[in-house]
């Protein structure tokens, strides 16, 4: 199980964070909820909490440590979910422009590119297609860069 040493090395981490007097500086938890894949941690830890140890270890030298990997899992769970719920509260309260550059966001999204119709601005679609063909968002061959007119005069 490649991931029992990553985790292994996480939970060292964790110990040693919250037995310093900074601990709010080596916030592991944080990090981990900060990070733009927090399920992808999550999965990886139900993995190792679902893996059958008893048959990898002599005697239960690994039960420490899983009770430990369920407390990080589920305190893991908590801080993403407050996360998630402050997200939805500040972008309730901001104005977001859908039709912003993704790229430059100095311009309006008014160039399209077909096949795949994601959107940026021409000047952002054009400097990009000088050095590949290919959309800058999934990867797929450009057949045409359509002005979709959102630009105001």
């Amino acid at each position: 199980m490649i991931l029992a040493p990553l985790a292994g090395m996480i939970l060292n981490l964790m110990d040693a964070s919250s037995e310093t007097e900074c601990s709010e500086q080596n916030d592991v938890v944080g990090v981990f909820a900060s990070m733009d894949c927090p399920d992808t941690v999550l999965c990886g830890f139900q993995c190792l909490l679902e893996y059958n140890w008893a048959g990898s270890f002599r005697g239960d030298a690994y039960a420490p440590k899983l009770r430990q990997l369920e407390q990080l899992s589920a305190l893991l769970m908590r801080r993403t979910e407050s996360r998630q719920i402050e997200r939805v509260k500040f972008e309730g309260d901001v104005d977001f422009n859908d039709s912003e550059c993704c790229i430059c966001y100095a311009c309006e999204a008014d160039a399209q590119f077909v096949p795949c119709s994601h959107t940026s601005c021409f000047g952002c679609i054009s400097r990009h297609l000088l050095n590949c063909e290919r959309c800058f968002f999934c990867n797929a061959t450009v057949l045409e860069v359509v002005r979709t007119g959102l630009r105001k005069a």
